[in-house]
């Protein structure tokens, strides 16, 4: 098993001078015992701040997919004993608002051919009524 951050867009990280959800992750794998796969790249997309469930779900459908290099040295490093790939993961991110980045996430994981055990976060937010469509 491994854990996947959920992607930030290069400029969201180039302007906070790192990537909080991937800190947030290589914490939880060292403190539990596993790997770290930085496996997804997202495309530019809209600024979600300010978009509604559906805007969100929208705005990423399809944004998201696993970057060759590291998918391939991930399948290798999962392999289990018997040869068989022990391919599952758990993606990581930091707020979970809609679910539009999980399940973005959770498809791009799973069209590349891996298995997502769940989803991991360390804070949710409530959905505001207008958010229910």
């Amino acid at each position: 098993m491994a854990l996947v951050p959920a992607p930030s867009q290069r400029g969201a990280t180039r302007a906070r001078g790192h990537d909080p959800t991937l800190r947030l992750t290589r914490a939880a794998g060292r403190r539990l015992g596993v790997a770290v796969a930085p496996l997804l790249a997202v495309a530019r997309v809209a600024d979600q701040g300010e978009l509604d469930r559906r805007g969100r779900l929208s705005n990423l459908t399809r944004s998201m997919w696993v970057r060759p290099g590291p998918g391939r040295r991930m399948r290798r490093a999962l392999r289990r004993p018997d040869g068989a790939a022990a391919g599952w993961l758990v993606v990581c991110d930091d707020v979970l608002t809609t679910g539009a980045t999980a399940r973005e996430a959770q498809r791009a994981l799973t069209d590349a051919g891996w298995g997502v055990l769940g989803i991991a976060t360390v804070a949710a937010t409530r959905l505001r009524a207008t958010d229910s469509g």
